[in-house]
């Protein structure tokens, strides 16, 4: 009898022609309790010995003793269990490929074949995949996708549980409409590259559906007025069925003539749509000749239209300065408007009734942001290259102090009661706060690149853009400290309306929209981004321009439309309105004039 002490050896042998992995002995087993002894033997050997016999026995060595030999047993193995949930399946066909359908007609790109997981997987089993169909002309259409001889399942297919294969569009195009498609798999668990040999799958079989059905197309947000050569709000069209359900699919959009899309191509694009059917077209720029537009979207016979308007634009004149510009201010009269030039190192001093220079103020190195005194006796000029700023009596035209603040001053805010001047200096990531009486200086850590700024009509706080952190930084004037308004992206400059109860923050591509008392952002306007801003006093419209596409923009802040357009100079940035809203001078960086729009 059995003894505690007992070695045990198990033999698993494969049937004959088995590979070496199909058979198992196993290490010696050691008997700790006398009764009946689990020993496990590896799975992996079931695998090879589907439908064949195999045997099983074991020896017996006890102390120093020969082992004993047991008596053979033979056992047959059944044939491994698939059913349909093992198959391969086409994951675009209805149901993520467990359906029966397979629309054709949607597709814009190579169908998905998924090899499915089933029991006693493993590398190295050989797998054979096909499928067959009826062409367009009822010919048969074959096309082998797995051979056992080239392909095995492997690696990646184990951990991930599949393993994907393309069926080419163009050939999924060319089947009948209604015929049926077979996806048939074969593999052999044995390793053996012999098809005769291997275990059939359930064939999972598809209905082709090849012609589109009526659709709707329909642009959502038309229609578009422009000024000429403006560029459109993004197109929104969505496709829909006739009964309603988003469908997914391409829209094919139509620009007239003398349109042309964000790459300056014109004529006709396709444009997949997204799982809820809808698609976006962003920088399409219209004609020079103002008059109405016809915008076409269509998806086979289907068709969408919406009408374009290009307005004749306001009447431009440019003032000549010389240079490029980058920072203007207006007095509160509405006579006159101060222009920093930074490559001519001077501010020039405007006549608004005639656009005739009537001054300047030289020898202002690097000169960027102005800004006027309360009474307007002083003009605060930032002079980024030699890093200060200068204070200058406007009676004389001089300057009567020199400052110096941390690197890079851009920006310059004045607080409302003139005690205070603020400059943005992006090379430091800070704000120096200067006493306007006693000249007493304080440098302020804010985000990252601050360039611009504007003080709350209230009087407590200045508004910093960081131009490299997606954030307003909010300065309390009277205590200096400093909170965050998070925003989307980072913000290049700020405007309140009149009353200050609303703050508009121009970020890359959208508006950022702040509730000036709870200082956080209540909404987004979309597609309305730029550099410089300026608002009406009631804060109905904004005005925004673009560095990239040379142009200024007004937006509703109610609506979000985005429109009309002005041509300008090149690059404009910083921008003011005139005192009754009539008019709007704009700075342009690399242009030796500044733009004057009548509205």
């Amino acid at each position: 009898g059995m003894l505690v002490g007992d070695r045990i050896i198990v033999r698993l042998t494969g049937a004959p022609g088995t590979p070496a992995a199909g058979s198992h002995t196993t290490e010696p087993w050691p008997v700790t309790s006398v009764g009946p002894q689990e020993i496990p033997l590896a799975v992996s050997v079931i695998a090879f010995n589907l439908a064949k016999s195999i045997t099983l026995d074991y020896t017996v060595t006890r102390s120093t003793q020969d082992p004993k030999e047991s008596r053979i047993r033979a056992l047959a193995v059944l044939q491994l269990r698939v059913d349909l949930s093992h198959s391969p399946k086409i994951i675009q066909a209805a149901d993520g490929g467990d359906g029966t359908d397979l629309d054709v007609s949607t597709l814009t790109a190579a169908a998905t074949l998924r090899g499915g997981f089933w029991p006693h997987i493993a590398s190295g089993q050989r797998v054979w995949m096909r499928v067959e169909g009826t062409k367009k002309d009822d010919k048969p259409y074959t096309r082998t996708v797995w051979t056992g001889p080239s392909n095995a399942v492997n690696a990646l297919w184990i951990s991930q549980g599949y393993l994907d294969a393309s069926l080419p569009l163009a050939d999924l195009q060319w089947l009948k409409d209604q015929s049926e498609l077979a996806v048939t798999f074969m593999s052999t668990p044995d390793h053996s590259t012999d098809e005769n040999l291997a275990l059939s799958f359930p064939v999972r079989t598809y209905t082709v559906k090849a012609v589109e059905d009526a659709v709707l197309v329909k642009f959502t947000n038309a229609p578009y007025v422009i000024a000429p050569r403006g560029r459109l709000k993004d197109i929104e069209v969505q496709l829909s069925n006739l009964d309603g359900p988003p469908l997914q699919g391409t829209v094919t959009l139509d620009l007239p003539a003398d349109f042309s899309f964000s790459d300056g191509g014109s004529g006709s694009r396709d444009f997949p749509s997204d799982i809820e059917g809808k698609v976006s077209v962003r920088g399409v720029t219209g004609a020079q000749t103002s008059g109405s537009y016809n915008l076409v979207a269509s998806k086979g016979a289907s068709v969408g239209e919406a009408s374009a308007t290009v307005t004749a634009q306001g009447q431009l004149t440019n003032v000549f300065i010389g240079g490029g510009t980058w920072d203007i201010a207006i007095n509160s009269a509405g006579t006159l408007i101060y222009v920093s030039s930074w490559q001519k190192n001077n501010i020039s001093i405007i006549d608004t009734a005639t656009h005739e220079i009537v001054n300047t103020i030289d020898d202002i190195p690097g000169v960027h942001g102005i800004a006027l005194s309360p009474d307007e006796r002083l003009c605060y000029a930032s002079n980024e290259t030699t890093n200060t700023v200068s204070i200058i009596d406007l009676s004389s035209s001089k300057t009567i102090k020199t400052l110096t603040t941390d690197a890079g001053p851009e920006g310059v805010i004045i607080s409302n009661n003139g005690q205070w001047l603020f400059t943005c200096n992006y090379l430091t990531n800070t704000v120096t706060q200067i006493d306007t009486r006693t000249y007493e200086i304080k440098n302020i850590t804010v985000g990252k690149a601050p360039r611009y700024g504007a003080a709350s009509p209230d009087g407590k706080y200045i508004y910093i853009c960081n131009t490299q952190s997606p954030y307003i930084s909010l300065i309390e004037i009277e205590t200096s400290d400093v909170r965050k308004i998070d925003l989307i992206n980072r913000a290049w400059s700020i405007a309140f309306n009149a009353i200050g109860e609303t703050a508009y923050a121009i970020m890359d591509n959208d508006t950022a929209v702040i509730d000036a008392r709870q200082q956080t952002v209540i909404r987004y306007i979309e597609n309305s981004g730029g550099r410089g801003i300026t608002t009406t006093r009631l804060g109905q419209y904004i005005y925004i321009t673009d560095m990239e596409s040379n142009k200024l923009a007004r937006t509703n802040t109610a609506t979000g439309f985005v429109g009309p357009f002005y041509i300008v100079g090149k690059v404009p940035c910083h921008l003011t309105k005139s005192t009754d809203e009539k008019k709007l001078y704009v700075c342009n960086y690399e242009s030796d004039y500044i733009s004057c729009i009548d509205l």
